[in-house]
């Protein structure tokens, strides 16, 4: 692979075993079967497997790149990253922090993905980013302020998975997943130490993802064997 001009880059996060490579494949692989001529996109894409070992391990990068509908003339070349998933029993303490650091800053559109709806615990899980002003830095020895390091950030999509709940806000009315995700950004009320860490969290999250958006997904399948043998 040679690509010579500005790219797009998009990464996935999230919890280990929870489908991201299944949903790289399933987002992208039909469109670069299409452009290539793949006659087996099984063994093309990221490796998806039944069990409960995790199938990635750091980053991996698909040898294929392709192009957005959107871009007809073909300017912008598309690069595809899986990584590892975060919070498997058997990593070091800083492990997490690094594969998520990495990819973030490598990408100009990361997929976060998740299980179910935004609560308390999803949240949590992005409490990653309340660290990584501790980590990031542009020039050596000189930790970078806030809003300057908010500038590297790329834009955040939101994806969760096997959602089945109505969009609705507190009096009745249908919302869609962009307001869901804002209300979910919202700070709570309080002044406890407890109170003040989710809205630190929440704060975060909002001033480094500047360009956030939602999506939801439906199970893909009902029957546990057909989940097994989804690549």
């Amino acid at each position: 692979m040679s690509v010579k001009q500005s790219i797009g880059v998009i990464s996935v996060c999230g919890k280990y075993r929870t489908g991201k490579s299944y949903l790289l494949n399933k987002l992208f692989l039909e469109k670069i079967h299409a452009a290539t001529g793949m006659t087996d996109m099984r063994k093309e894409g990221f490796s998806v497997g039944p069990t409960i070992n995790p199938c990635t391990k750091g980053l991996w990068l698909l040898k294929e790149i392709f192009y957005s509908p959107n871009d007809p003339n073909k300017e912008t070349p598309i690069i595809l990253i899986d990584t590892e998933g975060l919070g498997a029993f058997d990593e070091e303490e800083n492990h997490d922090a690094k594969i998520f650091l990495l990819a973030l800053l490598l990408c100009s559109l990361l997929l976060y993905n998740s299980i179910g709806s935004i609560d308390e615990n999803a949240l949590q899980n992005l409490s990653l980013v309340v660290n990584l002003s501790k980590k990031l830095q542009v020039r050596q020895g000189q930790q970078m302020d806030p809003d300057e390091m908010a500038a590297y950030f790329p834009q955040f999509l939101w994806v969760l998975r096997d959602f089945a709940l109505q969009l609705i806000d507190v009096d009745g009315n249908e919302i869609n997943q962009r307001t869901y995700l804002e209300n979910s950004l919202r700070e709570v009320k309080g002044s406890s130490d407890a109170v003040e860490e989710k809205n630190k969290t929440r704060r975060l999250i909002r001033h480094f993802f500047t360009e956030r958006d939602c999506f939801t997904l439906v199970r893909p399948v009902e029957d546990e064997r057909m989940l097994q043998n989804l690549a």
